[in-house]
């Protein structure tokens, strides 16, 4: 289950986006790679699924996780992984992947979030 705290952060993300900043090559350079990524569709937020490398020495591994935003252009997807808000860098999508609307991905997480953390 995610904690008060890391949807306060997540929340926190979101409005920092909304409010037009986004995160520099510095914020995404030791973040996990995803390869072989897609976007997943759900009733309340979206998600995103993919192979995770952790790093060069790790075994890469499959993950599923909540999506809060993602820009296909600037390679990267906002997540909430092991408790944690972070970054995914974005690697080459599984062809044939659905389209995926980032403002969409974005109003949804962010309604998902506010619901979790307020009741609304």
């Amino acid at each position: 289950m995610t904690t008060t705290e890391t949807l306060a952060n997540a929340q926190e993300f979101l409005d920092r986006l909304s409010s037009g900043e986004y995160p520099d090559s510095q914020a995404l350079d030791s973040v996990p790679l995803v390869h072989d990524w897609a976007v997943i569709p759900g009733d309340d937020v979206y998600r995103i699924g993919g192979i995770v490398a952790l790093s060069s020495d790790a075994r890469a591994r499959p993950r599923i996780v909540p999506l809060l935003a993602i820009d296909r252009s600037g390679k990267w997807a906002l997540i909430i992984v092991d408790d944690q808000v972070t970054w995914w860098l974005l690697d080459d999508p599984l062809p044939g992947g659905l389209p995926v609307n980032p403002a969409d991905v974005r109003r949804r997480a962010t309604t998902w979030v506010r619901r979790w953390l307020h009741g609304a």
